[in-house]
């Protein structure tokens, strides 16, 4: 030791405390509201898509909401029943309305990164809690990193996917209750949030039951008699939630079909057709395989590089005096800072599926060593459930697109690993000081975050145009974007409002039941979307006999291009030319707006009217 400047690392040159205490949490809580509130304001109503997806989120909650029944009333593949019968249940409250949609998301939202917050503050720390939850703010909130909306927490195109994730959050915080408390009830209440998870997306389902596993593997010195007390409280939690839906069922749509209806969120799992399609081949990276791998292992190559550097730097340095340490410091920060700037934030995801591994095998390190701290638990289970989310990613691992509910919490896992968890087993093992390598860690994710704050916000730029009127209004396209969607779905909706009788049935072909919803027109058939994997899942000819039993007044025939799907427009020979041909055998053109719809990929709407609208349902 030398004067002032002693060269261990921990004699406290290097640390700074910041937000320590509950006053430091709530601060930093504050903070991370305000930045929610400000993300929420500047993307106000622009978070759907006009056409895909988003419009099935509303529409099957208002007709629920009049005694319809999802799966059989409804056709809808998207997730179990837990989002769209809680939605229901808000428009039975409330009304229907877009903003009550948005108020429920941004509340359980909001409770969600609460309960992050405070787990993360816990385990590493409040200044650990302050920055994984803002990142979840400023990147998976409410971004948008390609032209399509929906990928985010306000509207996102399935809500199984938002009420999937925070539920089991939820149950990853009781479990580290239970672990730290000893108590069954919180093992009860992370049994009610499993099988409430088990109605939403079966991905999530797995995750989350394998952490809840690895909480029971991580617990087994706690006792035999303990352990099978807790079995029993984790099962009982379980199946009250799930009784709670099957007697749903029973009252809704009879005892005989209750436990098809309330699982049949899982029946796309076991169909090949849907499973191995085009499109969700590319959502695993299946299409291109070894072109996936290499981007991992080339990003993996050069994270490790750049993490190697900054730790061989700052143990260099540690040793020499205040200033030209300082000064080497600074040297470092701005080659990162500069370096940075040119990643591509949005497309870096590909590290992710390493990171969770190398932050798993620490903290189990870190358990084995120091077999009485107890807060590696939550991380420990956060990790086993973020690996096991990003599976579903498959050889794709993307912040992008689904990645706002799959990959969110692996993207929580690197930064954890890199700004504390690897800085304390560096310092422990090899003397690197921790804060400086945190320190360069915040620097470059403060980078990242700006980027893709920037990145989301130029999308939103263009969205001036309001779709609809009072609570149910949609922000979309205006005149500094492509408006065609927005515009001529307005001038559509203003027809509809203007001929169509109030009690005429309205069908949206293939996709965009948006318009019934708006102008509050339902389908009389329960076929509302027409993608390839709907077809798979209900069957084309059931499809097309549903439509046939119950014909709709008028046909919206809206453009849209199946490309992800690797196929024809709809209607062409490989893609529902026999219900085209229906279609057109039974219904006469009444309306065009833009461009004619399913031939060139122009955007437009065909309303068509049926023949004979006071005859009975049309048979072939």
């Amino acid at each position: 030791m030398k004067g002032d400047r002693p060269s261990s690392p921990q004699n406290g040159r290097w640390r700074q405390p910041l937000l320590s205490g509950d006053l430091g949490f709530w601060a930093g809580f504050a903070i991370i509201a305000l930045v929610f509130a400000a993300g929420a304001a500047l993307t106000w109503r622009k978070w759907p898509d006009l056409i895909v997806d988003f419009g099935l989120q509303l529409y099957i909650p208002w007709q629920l909401s009049g005694g319809a029944v999802l799966y059989r009333d409804l056709f809808y593949m998207a997730g179990g029943p837990l989002s769209q019968y809680w939605h229901a249940l808000l428009f039975k409250l409330f009304g229907p309305s877009f903003l009550v949609i948005i108020l429920s998301n941004l509340a359980i939202t909001a409770l969600m990164l609460f309960i992050a917050c405070r787990s993360f503050s816990r385990a590493a720390g409040n200044l650990c809690g302050f920055v994984t939850t803002l990142a979840v703010v400023c990147v998976f909130c409410f971004g948008q990193f390609t032209g399509v909306g929906n990928y985010n927490y306000a509207a996102p195109y399935s809500h199984e996917m938002l009420h999937g994730l925070c539920l089991s959050i939820a149950a990853l915080a009781c479990l580290s209750a239970w672990r730290e408390r000893r108590r069954g009830l919180p093992m009860a209440t992370a049994g009610v949030c499993l099988g409430l998870v088990a109605l939403t997306k079966p991905d999530i389902f797995v995750a989350l039951a394998v952490a809840v596993l690895a909480a029971f593997g991580f617990s087994w010195k706690l006792g035999r008699s303990f352990l099978l007390r807790s079995v029993g409280a984790l099962l009982a939690g379980t199946a009250l939630s799930l009784l709670a839906f099957f007697l749903l069922f029973v009252a809704t749509a009879g005892g005989r079909d209750a436990l098809r209806l309330e699982f049949f969120g899982w029946r796309p799992v076991f169909i090949s057709a849907v499973v191995s399609s085009p499109f969700y081949q590319w959502c695993l990276g299946l299409d291109d395989p070894f072109g996936h791998l290499r981007t991992i292992a080339f990003q993996t190559l050069i994270l490790a590089a750049v993490v190697a550097v900054c730790a061989w730097s700052v143990r260099r340095v540690d040793p020499l005096p205040s200033r030209p340490r300082r000064f080497l410091i600074a040297a470092v920060a701005l080659l990162l800072l500069a370096a940075a700037w040119r990643v591509p934030w949005a497309d870096a995801g590909g590290a992710l599926p390493v990171l969770c591994v190398g932050l798993l095998a620490l903290l189990w390190r870190r358990r084995l060593d120091q077999p009485a701290d107890e807060t590696v638990f939550f991380p420990l289970l956060w990790t086993v459930f973020a690996l096991f989310l990003l599976a579903k990613q498959g050889l794709f691992p993307r912040l992008w697109q689904t990645g706002f509910t799959l990959a969110m919490p692996a993207f929580v896992c690197a930064i954890f690993l890199l700004g504390w968890e690897l800085p304390r087993f560096l310092q422990a093992r090899f003397a690197v000081p921790a804060l400086p390598l945190r320190g360069f860690t915040l620097l470059v994710l403060s980078v990242a975050l700006a980027s893709l704050v920037h990145n989301s916000l130029r999308h939103y730029q263009s969205k001036h145009l309001p779709v609809g009127r009072g609570t149910d209004v949609i922000i979309a396209s205006g005149p500094m974007g492509n408006a065609v969607e927005a515009r001529t779905m307005n001038q559509a909706l203003g027809w509809i409002q203007t001929n169509l009788p109030p009690a005429a049935s309205l069908a949206a072909i293939p996709q965009g039941c948006l318009l019934n919803y708006l102008s509050r027109h339902p389908n009389s058939a329960p076929c509302l979307d027409w993608n390839p994997a709907m077809l798979a899942v209900f069957g084309a000819t059931n499809m097309q006999s549903a439509l046939a039993a119950h014909p709709p007044d008028y046909i919206a025939l809206v453009e849209w291009q199946a490309y992800e799907f690797n196929t024809t427009p709809f209607g062409s020979k490989n893609y529902a030319a026999d219900t085209m041909a229906w279609i057109s055998q039974h219904y006469t053109p009444a309306a065009l707006f833009g461009s004619e719809p399913l031939r060139n990929g122009l955007f437009g709407i065909k309303i068509l009217k049926r023949k004979d609208p006071l005859a009975g349902p049309v048979t072939q």
